[in-house]
């Protein structure tokens, strides 16, 4: 009896040496589920997986360290009898533990000598013993529990975001320069050449009254929205050509901007032919008699034309001559009754289209458009009206009739 409770004091000792190292191991595995589960639950932006967290570390570590004691640390009797005898008692504890059950004088003389070693040695001496091996995992598993705890607990409450935004960059659209500008023309004065600025570019807004010159450094145009619309308006003489990118309309307005836009407003000069001005002006025609209209004729004879009704870029004129017979056209092609063909490069759309083929179709839609909007002032409606008469190629009226 005596020995079972001397033995008990070193065995208690171990026992609770083998807990230690047990539980250690179970907060080394419950600390590794609470940082990755944390980690996942603030990463992934799924707030329950914090409490999921703190029942996994509870969880995890009451499993394992009964479980590593039982598999692992549990000493048996031979154990203990090792440890006790490191402690001086040269494996006396160890031998008796062999001749347990052995009721010999050489069996209980050696329990003896054994009881006599052991009550001289204190049961304090055998130290609990933790290695490094354990404490420096536990110290760091513990260390990233704690610090995902607490970033999973902020993010719990709002205060920061969650992972996957913040590991998120944000797509930042680019800022694009978009410019308007006038392409000055190189003409030739008082024998020098020099550059003019033949026409401006307005913002486009529908209403012709409030007029606003387009910015000289252009404008800032986030990714993907549109610049604003503007319009290239000629000065007097002048008519619009195209942009310096191919288009010919002189409203334009770029959609969906993904890039810089640097384009100039081309302004060509509208040649006036001396020769076709007087012909238009002074109509002579052969014969005696009063015509009315707006024709054009070559010869001898008296008749005065009067005024038809006008129309853009058609001159009226009185003409006078003395003869008889009946005035005939001219045979020259620039002075025909059905209007002026001049070949020149100021008549000549791109080099092969003739204005004059095109100059109803665009004077009827301009006469659509300024009835149907009451926007456009009357001042700017006359503008027109002189621009049309500027570039019309031909003249149209009732031929005059000679009376004898």
């Amino acid at each position: 009896m005596a020995n079972k409770s001397a033995f008990d004091k070193y065995r208690k000792r171990i026992v609770k040496e083998g807990i230690v190292k047990s539980l250690l191991i179970g907060l080394i595995a419950g600390s590794v589920a609470l940082t990755l589960i944390c980690f996942f639950t603030w990463f992934f932006d799924y707030k329950p997986g914090l409490f999921i967290a703190i029942a996994a570390f509870f969880g995890i570590t009451a499993a394992v360290t009964p479980s590593v004691y039982f598999l692992k640390y549990q000493p048996s009797v031979k154990q203990i009898a090792q440890r006790v005898d490191a402690l001086g008692l040269e494996e006396r504890m160890l031998t008796m533990t062999e001749l347990e059950g052995d009721d010999s004088f050489i069996a209980r003389t050696q329990r003896e000598d054994t009881m006599r070693a052991l009550g001289s040695v204190n049961h304090m001496l055998l130290k609990i013993a933790v290695g490094m091996a354990l404490i420096v995992p536990l110290a760091v598993c513990c260390a990233f529990g704690a610090g995902m705890t607490t970033v999973s607990s902020l993010y719990y409450a709002d205060v920061i975001p969650s992972g996957i935004v913040t590991l998120t960059v944000p797509y930042v659209p680019g800022v694009y320069t978009v410019s308007y500008s006038v392409e000055p023309n190189e003409e030739e004065m008082n024998g020098l050449k020099v550059q003019t600025i033949n026409g401006t570019i307005v913002y486009w807004t529908g209403d012709w009254s409030t007029q606003e010159l387009v910015s000289p450094d252009g404008d800032k145009v986030v990714e993907g929205e549109d610049a604003r619309a503007v319009y290239a308006i000629p000065n007097d003489g002048y008519v619009f050509s195209s942009w310096s990118d191919g288009k010919s309309d002189p409203y334009r307005q770029d959609l969906a901007v993904d890039g810089d836009i640097v384009v100039q407003a081309i302004f060509e000069r509208l040649d006036s032919d001396p020769d076709e001005q007087s012909s238009q002006q002074d109509g002579e025609g052969e014969g005696e008699g009063e015509g009315e209209g707006e024709g054009e004729g070559e010869g001898q004879g008296q008749g005065q034309g009067q005024p038809g009704e006008p129309k853009p870029g058609q001159n009226q004129g009185d003409g006078d001559g003395d003869g008889d017979g009946e005035g005939q056209p001219s045979t020259d092609p620039s002075h025909s009754a059905s209007g002026s063909r001049d070949l020149s490069s100021q008549q000549i759309n791109d080099g092969q289209t003739y204005y004059g083929d095109q100059f109803e179709d665009a004077y009827d839609s301009w006469q659509d458009r300024q009835g149907g909007d009451n926007n456009i002032p009357d001042e700017f409606k006359g503008f027109i009206e002189d621009y049309y008469g500027s570039i019309e190629t031909g003249g149209s009226g009732d031929e005059g009739a000679g009376n004898p």
